[in-house]
């Protein structure tokens, strides 16, 4: 982006004939542009001024322009040129900037090249000053919506004045942007171009594109020629000789009863299309003389929708095959019809030559000025030049509107990013709300479903209980989950103290054995009571163990008879969650605000 370093201070200007770019001391209080003092205007002093460009960011604060600042007001100020401005045996070339704050919505932006005296003294500037060329954007709302070119002609054998209108004007800019509007006259063809922003947009003929065109007819009908009183205009006549047929009945109607119809099968002749309502009531406080005699409200009757039909039947009407309406005579060619009548043809006295012209020159300009009214305010002009070269004029838009149009281009793009961003954010909020909230939904109708189910096995003191958790599901599912993970816990605490019991019993029987076996070959073969007393204390020993082990086996099927009720708990829940899912319906979205 350029930097107001960037722009020049006082643009090259040498080459054009006129040119105000409002650098340097205030146009307005050196006399440059003066402003009109004709009461269409009144007040204007404190709404224009010379002000600097507005850009964000103080971007071009150094470049200054006429501005008009206030809306639905007339504004009427000019500049008188140092030396009049004659493009006699050269191109006209004319061009300006001009930015519309906040867009063009209804307003003229558009400038007048004065002729004449109307240039000279710019405090008697009005509407009806005469101009040589009037060339800019206007618009308002649908109506008007166009880059005017108008001609003040004058007609070399009348002397009057006439304006003439480019009949395919181009359409303005209206993004409240910074744009350039260039007028380029040719003196060889009589040929013009108009570019807006440094680009060709429309072009045109001066011959061949004005309206009304610049050279008149060459004939015109004659003002003084009237159409004989005995003129016959009618072509057709009536047939004198027709006489109307005797069959004609006049009175024949258009529709007669199709007697051949018969009413539809299903027809309801004893059924109404419109019943009273049987539920509707008698109000209590119904006051006849107050209130008027009450009647029921009246409904349609739903038995007559499949019916083809209800009430009376009447056969229809059809078209009435002896119907010839009011009779009346032929026409025929009128015998003294003598045409279409015409005035006869005079030459037109404001015809001229083109050859002994030059079409493409216009009076010299003396001055220029912003005649308009417009209901927007903020219509900020600068860069006035009047020349005879267009790339010198094309050439100085690069220097001075270019970088103004980037700079603003840039900051247009920025605040569309920042936009989209924000839009971005609102669907990312939007559809996390309508996620959660259809989450919630589906949630309080699986609770609901959950609580309907375990409503047989709950006390009724319990009840209400169950009805708040069935409305709360996140409450709901953190206990059933608390719940579980209390059995589980549980479990595993008893499945160790089993586990560790066993091993303790383990260490105690293994600690009793070897003493045995060393009491045994310490005395030999000892007793026969001894050795009795040994296996049956074998036998004790085997007995505990199985039995041991039968528990160890019980407390494994209840550990697993509980784990499989948590896993079946869960499934219940889940299966539960999806019986519900499949009963509600989805909730509507719910929006972000």
């Amino acid at each position: 982006m350029a930097s107001s370093g960037d722009f020049p201070k006082r643009p090259e200007t040498s080459s054009f004939q006129f040119a105000s770019t409002f650098q340097g001391e205030d146009a307005l209080r050196t006399g440059e542009w003066v402003l009109s003092q004709d009461p269409k205007y009144e007040g204007q002093e404190a709404r224009v001024r010379v002000e600097r460009c507005d850009l964000e960011g103080g971007v071009f604060h150094g470049d200054y322009g006429l501005l008009l600042d206030e809306s639905h007001k007339h504004y009427g100020v000019g500049a008188t040129l140092p030396k009049p401005v004659d493009n006699t045996g050269k191109d006209l070339v004319l061009q300006y900037e001009v930015q519309v704050r906040g867009g063009a919505n209804c307003g003229g932006a558009y400038v007048k090249m004065l002729r004449g005296g109307s240039g000279e003294d710019m405090s008697t500037l009005n509407n009806d000053s005469p101009y040589s060329i009037m060339f800019g954007p206007d618009k308002c709302f649908r109506d008007t919506d166009k880059v005017h070119f108008i001609l003040q002609h004058q007609n070399p054998n009348t002397n009057e004045w006439e304006e003439k209108h480019f009949g395919n004007a181009p359409k303005i800019k209206d993004d409240g942007g910074f744009h350039v509007y260039t007028l380029h006259i040719k003196k060889d063809d009589s040929s013009f171009d108009l570019y807006i922003d440094t680009e060709m947009i429309s072009s045109g003929s001066l011959l061949a594109d004005m309206k009304p065109p610049l050279v008149p007819p060459q004939e015109i009908d004659d003002p003084e020629d009237e159409q004989p009183e005995d003129w016959v205009t009618e072509a057709k006549i009536p047939d004198p000789s027709a006489v109307k047929p005797d069959d004609w009945d006049e009175d024949a109607p258009k529709k007669i009863v199709d007697e051949d119809a018969d009413m539809p099968e299903g027809w309801l002749e004893e059924e109404e299309d419109i019943i009273p309502d049987p539920s509707s009531t008698r109000p209590d406080d119904w006051d006849d003389e107050e209130d008027g005699d009450w009647e029921p409200t009246m409904i349609i009757n739903k038995a007559c929708d499949e019916a083809p039909g209800c009430g009376k039947w009447e056969k229809p009407l059809i078209a009435n095959p002896a119907y010839k309406g009011k009779w009346s005579a032929p026409k025929i060619d009128n015998p003294d019809y003598k045409g279409e009548w015409q005035p006869r043809k005079i030459p037109n006295p404001a015809y001229f030559d083109i050859e002994s012209t030059e079409p493409s020159h216009v009076d010299p300009i003396t001055g220029i000025a912003v005649e308009i009214w417009t209901v927007d305010g903020g219509v900020w002009l600068d860069n006035f030049v009047i020349g005879h070269d267009v790339g010198d004029a094309l050439s100085l838009a690069e220097q001075t509107w270019r970088p103004k149009f980037k700079a603003f281009e840039a900051v247009k793009a920025a605040e569309k990013k920042q936009k989209e961003r924000e839009r971005a954010d609102k669907r990312r909020e939007r559809g996390s709300n309508e996620a959660i909230a259809s989450w919630n939904a589906k949630m309080v109708a699986t609770s609901r479903l959950l609580a309907d189910k375990a409503r047989p096995y709950v006390p009724a003191a319990a009840a209400p209980a169950l009805d708040a958790a069935a409305e709360n599901p996140i409450a709901l599912v953190g206990t059933t989950l608390a719940g579980m993970l209390v059995m589980i816990l549980l479990s595993v605490f008893k499945t160790r103290s089993s586990s560790s019991s066993r091993s303790s019993n383990r260490s105690r029987a293994k600690a009793s054995a070897p003493s045995s076996e060393a009491g045994g070959d310490d005395e030999g073969s000892g007793d026969e009571g001894e050795g009795e007393g040994d296996d049956n204390q074998n036998k004790e020993e085997e007995e505990e163990e199985q039995e041991e082990e039968e528990q160890e086996e019980q407390e494994g099927e209840r550990e697993e008879n509980g784990e499989n009720a948590a896993v079946n708990k869960q499934d219940d829940f889940g299966a539960a969650a999806d019986e519900a899912e499949g009963e509600v319906e989805e909730p509507a979205p719910i929006s972000s605000t």
